[in-house]
């Protein structure tokens, strides 16, 4: 590859990390082509990105972002998971890790620190914000059927007491 190639590759994947507001690190012990490709496209459904980039490269295109402090562990056989969901690539990247004993995540970010495994791992455990969402509708809408299963108790009461003496 020569420098221009390498000096886009770089700008094309520091973009992808400032437009996104959480990193991955995995490392690909091995995968073959059809199961890499099918995490791809795992991940391209939640509209998040999966770069195969030159180690070397990684930490240059880290640099001046918010995901800086991952450059410590671009280290071996790198994979780079980028998205502004942590939530829904934390779940797909577990769960094929645990599928996948060739695919190993290394650690992630969100901000300047950096995420350990058991936060990832504690991540995709939480429900997803679809979840979340649903969960706080039906919260919300419980309370309004109840008044209005209140206010029509008596109208119910009422017309059970006209049908029952109608019939005598």
């Amino acid at each position: 590859m020569n420098k221009e190639k390498k000096y886009n590759s770089v700008k094309l994947v520091k973009d992808i990390m400032l437009s996104s507001s959480a990193v991955i690190i995995g490392h690909n012990l091995g995968l073959t082509v059809s199961e890499f490709s099918g995490l791809r496209r795992s991940l391209y459904e939640c509209n998040a990105s999966c770069i195969v980039l030159k180690n070397t490269l990684t930490r240059l295109s880290l640099l001046d972002t918010i995901h800086f402090a991952l450059k410590e562990v671009v280290k071996g056989p790198t994979v780079l998971i980028c998205s502004k969901d942590i939530i829904s690539i934390s779940k797909i990247l577990v769960s094929f890790s645990k599928e996948n004993t060739k695919f190993v995540i290394i650690a992630g970010s969100v901000g300047k620190g950096v995420m350990e495994l058991r936060d990832i791992n504690y991540l995709a455990e939480m429900p997803s914000l679809d979840d979340i969402r649903s969960n706080l509708v039906s919260i919300f809408r419980f309370p309004a059927n109840r008044i209005a299963g209140i206010l029509n108790a008596p109208a119910n009461r009422l017309a059970h007491l006209f049908f029952n003496y109608s019939k005598k």
